[in-house]
């Protein structure tokens, strides 16, 4: 199998992110009511918008009546799992913002553990949320890296695929107290042996879970741990060539918050995670809404016309609603930008354009849409979120602070149509 190498700019990238996280910020006052916040709930990670009187929230636009399916998948959470898939590009990088959306729906509606993860792949090292560690003989290829295999890839856009001897360890750290624990072990796969097993070290537990054979066919399998884990290490024996499409910790019934990361990406690539993977997925593991966080790779300088963005991206949406027929879809418009215009830094003025065609997108494909852009404050926010430490000095990421606080005007414009 190929080993993957860390460019130069993957190398920059890391160190820009493990920057972004060690931004400190003191906290002052915010003008947003408690009767506001994110289901009234009166948590430290419910009222993080305190840390700012910059944003405002916003409420969705375009068909917000489809929502009512993740609405009525609520009522569901204590009799089983509700996921969510927080698809988006570097945005979301290292669970940036998609941390924040778990925690505060695990708190009110149940659920623990992280969620759905990789094998291998190249956030390890600027997530916060996990500490994520694998063996160096696997390959792996997504939306974003050469798949002359032809692999099929899972709905994270990544396929993890073991040699002989290949391991992952997944421990949680206390960033957040709704991932720091898990009893459940689902592993997604296909394209196993006949004699293909996972064996499981989790604590003092020991234990061995064989996997079904099988070239083509998705397999989910969950494995329960006898007491709650921290932290896990799965070793995949004569797993060779096998399909690891992903690995979710969970503990119990309620909401579990996915987050999928594709860097550099406009949303188009999703086009390339393959249907049958995708289906199999949905009908097995329940997405009820799926989030879209998008744009900032379409904002180019002196670009106008985003015709064929726009119909590629209408394909997307589309064949997304037949493969989760009963999921609701939010596309969140680009944030703001700050490039270089003399000796000032001022907002790119081709991202409310963005905006505007992933407005339209929306309204054609009959999904929900929050404006991100008019959430931070609209033009020459960007700046001003900078110089509080809620955005890194690229003029393009948040900190972990300024995600939280995203997160926050998200999840009020979602919850504020719920009308159950």
């Amino acid at each position: 199998m190929k080993k993957k190498t860390i460019s130069l700019k993957s190398i920059q990238t890391i160190l820009f992110i493990l920057i972004t996280l060690s931004v400190k910020i003191s906290a002052i006052d915010f003008n947003i009511k408690e009767s506001d916040n994110i289901l009234n709930n009166k948590t430290e990670y419910n009222t993080l918008a305190m840390y700012s009187q910059l944003g405002k929230n916003v409420a969705l636009k375009g068909n917000v009546s489809q929502m009512s399916y993740f609405f009525e998948s609520l009522k569901t959470t204590k009799s089983k799992q509700v996921r969510i898939a927080h698809f988006g590009d570097s945005i979301i990088w290292g669970d940036m913002i998609t941390s924040q959306i778990r925690e505060t729906l695990q708190s009110k509606y149940g659920g623990q553990g992280i969620g759905f993860l990789s094998a291998a792949n190249d956030d390890v090292m600027v997530r916060s949320t996990l500490l994520h560690r694998f063996s160096d003989d696997w390959d792996w290829v997504s939306v974003f890296t050469k798949n002359s295999q032809h692999y099929p890839l899972s709905i994270n856009g990544i396929t993890s695929v073991p040699s002989a001897n290949s391991w992952v360890s997944y421990e949680a750290t206390n960033t957040h107290s709704s991932g720091k624990n898990f009893k459940e072990i689902t592993i997604i796969y296909g394209n196993t042996n006949n004699n293909s097993k996972v064996n499981i070290t989790a604590g003092s537990e020991n234990a061995s879970m064989s996997l079904s054979p099988g070239s083509d066919k998705v397999n989910i399998q969950k494995y329960k741990l006898n007491s709650e884990q921290s932290s896990v290490k799965l070793k995949f024996d004569n797993c060779a060539g096998s399909y690891i499409y992903g690995i979710s910790l969970e503990n119990g019934n309620g909401v579990y918050v996915d987050n999928f990361p594709m860097r550099g990406n406009s949303g188009i690539s999703l086009k390339d995670i393959d249907d049958n993977v995708l289906r199999k997925i949905s009908t097995e593991m329940d997405y009820k809404l799926l989030i879209l966080n998008f744009g900032i790779n379409v904002v180019e300088a002196g670009k106008t016309d985003f015709t064929g963005y726009e119909k590629r991206m209408i394909r997307v949406i589309n064949d997304l609603k037949k493969s989760f027929p009963e999921t609701s879809i939010i596309i969140v418009g680009a944030g703001d930008k700050a490039v270089k215009k003399g000796s000032k830094l001022v907002s790119d003025k081709i991202v409310p354009r963005v905006v505007a065609v992933q407005e339209k997108i929306a309204n054609q494909t009959g999904v929900a849409f929050w404006n991100m852009y008019e959430a931070m404050g609209s033009e020459g926010s960007m700046n001003n979120w900078v110089d509080e430490g809620l955005a890194a000095r690229d003029y393009i990421h948040f900190s972990v602070e300024g995600g939280k606080i995203i997160a926050d005007y998200l999840l009020n414009a979602i919850m504020k149509e719920n009308k159950n």
